[in-house]
């Protein structure tokens, strides 16, 4: 009987073969269809944002931040631009706040040089970006039909990680999606220490700026590993942002290489050290960390005469005035200061990138006041 029907046995193996192959390619065909990428990401546009599994709450700035989400409207849109110092907790507060609200929260990191939309795109999960066309009009399309679905706009985060990217990078990519369009809310997330006076003064844009930790948030963070005054001592002389704290469970509890004191006084000297090599090449640089360190270090070095663009040449000459006419200026200063100061266009004022090297500076010129309050370490000891 094998015998007789052999040959029929093995076409219907050939035809289920076949089958098989075209019902696979058929498939793979659909898959990179514009209208299965549009699928995935209307999806994608539907899915509530959950709150970071590491969040540590900081229910004032969450609260703040909720209320900006509940203000925003595409019948008058704006573009959010929330800023903050490097490692101030600004991704984890916008993810718990639209969790809060029970919104759709995109992040799309924006790395190097690709085109912000096509990384927009990508994070929606869609595979075959080529077949979506005109990219604005496929997110629009993709948002629209989320929105009749859920009944809320999503919302699209622009996270500038590039020190060297700036607001004007995704300005008109933000403006076609949230104003021209008017389908989709869009924030930008960037450091402060990346704005630029430019991107202050562009329009449709509403400014949100976020703190590091206090010395509370910080204890929480750490998950009260630290003691409670040895962490006060390091927030005085490091600061509080997430890299700082990292690098101090790292050493300290994670590999007990050393005590906490140890380990911040042992940060102070490296700091010291790299302040006395680079002032050593021009006295200049000296007269200008010395002069913003005299200020708090939240507050930062207001220019004097206002009229004057914040350029390093201003901030050098507003050096030598200080100094009484003093200081030896010279013109390669400026790939020095730029390791360590900035300008904050949102204070108008120059500040360190980094709290340990204004403490550092402070040491030749002690500062105006302290810049850890009373009232940061009573709350600290109420957490402990």
């Amino acid at each position: 009987v094998m015998t007789k029907y052999s040959g029929v046995m093995s076409a219907c193996v050939a035809v289920l073969g076949v089958m098989s192959v075209f019902t696979w390619n058929f498939k793979n065909w659909q898959k990179q269809q514009r209208s299965f990428q549009l699928k995935q990401a209307s999806e994608a546009l539907r899915q509530r944002t959950r709150k970071p599994t590491n969040y540590r709450v900081r229910r004032n700035f969450e609260d703040d931040l909720r209320r900006v989400f509940r203000s925003l409207d595409l019948s008058h849109p704006r573009v959010l631009v929330c800023t903050g110092p490097l490692g101030g907790g600004k991704s984890s507060l916008i993810k718990a706040a639209a969790a809060s609200e029970q919104i759709t929260a995109i992040m799309v990191d924006i790395r190097g040089t690709e085109d912000p939309l096509k990384s927009l795109v990508k994070a929606l999960g869609v595979v075959n970006v080529d077949a979506c066309g005109d990219l604005v009009d496929f997110v629009a399309e993709a948002s629209r039909n989320a929105l009749n679905a859920s009944g809320h706009a999503p919302v699209v985060v622009f996270k500038l990680r590039d020190e060297k990217h700036n607001l004007s990078n995704v300005y008109s990519e933000a403006i076609s999606l949230a104003c021209d369009r008017a389908c989709c809310h869009v924030i930008v997330e960037i450091n402060v220490e990346s704005l630029r006076i430019a991107d202050y003064n562009l329009p449709r844009c509403n400014f949100l700026s976020i703190p590091p930790f206090n010395l509370a948030e910080s204890h929480s963070y750490l998950d009260r590993n630290i003691d409670p005054f040895d962490l006060a001592v390091f927030a005085d002389v490091c600061g509080t942002n997430t890299t700082s704290l990292d690098e101090l469970i790292a050493s300290v509890v994670v590999s007990k290489r050393e005590e906490a004191h140890t380990y911040t006084r042992r940060k102070m000297v490296k700091a010291m050290r790299h302040l006395q090599l680079l002032w050593a090449k021009d006295e200049a640089v000296k007269g200008c960390l010395t002069l913003i360190a005299q200020q708090d270090f939240t507050e930062g070095l207001r220019m004097r005469r206002v009229e004057i663009a914040p350029t390093y040449a201003a901030l050098l000459n507003e050096t030598k005035y200080a100094m009484g006419g003093s200081s030896s200026l010279t013109a390669n200063v400026r790939g020095e200061l730029k390791e360590l100061i900035y300008y904050n266009p949102i204070k108008d004022a120059w500040m360190f990138k980094s709290k340990i090297y204004h403490s550092a500076a402070s040491c030749w010129c002690p500062p105006l006041q302290r810049s850890v309050a009373d009232d940061d370490y009573s709350e600290l000891a109420d957490a402990a």
